[in-house]
């Protein structure tokens, strides 16, 4: 029996999916993309061991199997969250946690505090965690903000862009590369590269890997899970990295920033909602930042 495989998250997806009949309909209904929608709807079909759509003309319709677990699986979840709202009538907090590094605090904190002057009821209880702790809190958190690297580690959220990160060659002031305008990744191969991931989340590494592959080029990599123990090795020039501009804060005099004019991957924030928070609160919360936010 698999059915231990299957999360709440792919429970809703596959609701949505068959109410709308489209996966991009759901996918805009969810707050999500497309691609994610039918990663999902394959996982559960694997896991299940049936087909649940087949797809005629732009309509995705529903398997004899399909129909049976919609009507089955819709009430199962409509019961999930009138327990859960029950369970948090009162609750007029919403949990927000911020990937620190990633400028997200200039971006947001105007846009929250308006967000509170028009929702006094309401709470935001906000924090900026490094990798470590936020990989160890996100579960207790309503809604999020991170990058696209480290969402991969997420279970339960769904995910929206707001915008590509730009990434930088970082290495310290007395680094041969420091007098550079730019380079390209094979002028850095030999370096040795310092990337910010933790143990529970290898996707971001495997990205990396990926992404130099792309062209050919197999550098040798070391993964550090904190943001200033990395800094420090860099200024110290031990490595080097590729990083966001506003991740070297606190180490803006003793590191260099360096163009790379040929890096074939892009990395976005995004932001999350917990799909085992269903609240109001948090949807209307998540509607009024995105309109703030203009995503």
């Amino acid at each position: 029996m698999k059915a231990d495989r299957i999360n709440i998250g792919d429970l809703r997806i596959f609701i949505t999916a068959a109410t709308y009949k489209n996966y991009t309909k759901a996918a805009k209904s969810l707050y999500t993309t497309q691609p994610t929608i039918t990663k999902a709807i394959h996982h559960l079909e694997k896991e299940l061991g049936v087909t649940l759509f087949y797809k005629e003309g732009k309509t995705m319709n529903l398997t004899h199997e399909g129909q049976y677990l919609y009507r089955e699986y819709k009430g199962l979840l409509e019961e999930f969250d009138h327990i859960y709202d029950s369970l948090h009538d009162c609750e007029t907090t919403i949990r927000i946690g911020i990937l620190e590094g990633y400028d997200f605090e200039d971006l947001l904190f105007g846009h929250l505090s308006t967000f509170q002057k028009h929702h006094p009821d309401l709470t935001l209880s906000v924090n900026i965690y490094d990798l470590h702790e936020f990989i160890e809190y996100s579960d207790d958190l309503d809604i999020v903000f991170t990058n696209t690297l480290e969402s991969v580690s997420l279970n339960h959220y769904h995910f929206m862009q707001i915008d590509k990160i730009p990434f930088y060659l970082i290495v310290s002031r007395d680094h041969p590369l420091a007098k550079e305008s730019s380079v390209s990744l094979k002028e850095i191969e030999k370096e040795h590269h310092f990337v910010l991931c933790s143990e529970s989340t290898q996707a971001t590494l495997e990205f990396v890997e990926q992404t130099w592959a792309l062209k050919g080029l197999h550098p040798t990599f070391e993964s550090v899970d904190n943001r200033l123990t990395l800094l420090m090795k860099i200024s110290q020039n031990e490595g080097i990295s590729l990083l966001p501009a506003h991740m070297i804060k606190g180490y803006e005099d003793k590191l260099t920033l360096i163009p790379v004019y040929d890096l074939p991957a892009t990395v976005c924030r995004v932001i999350g909602i917990n799909d085992l928070h269903p609240h109001k609160a948090r949807l209307m919360f998540l509607e009024e930042i995105k309109a703030l936010l203009h995503v």
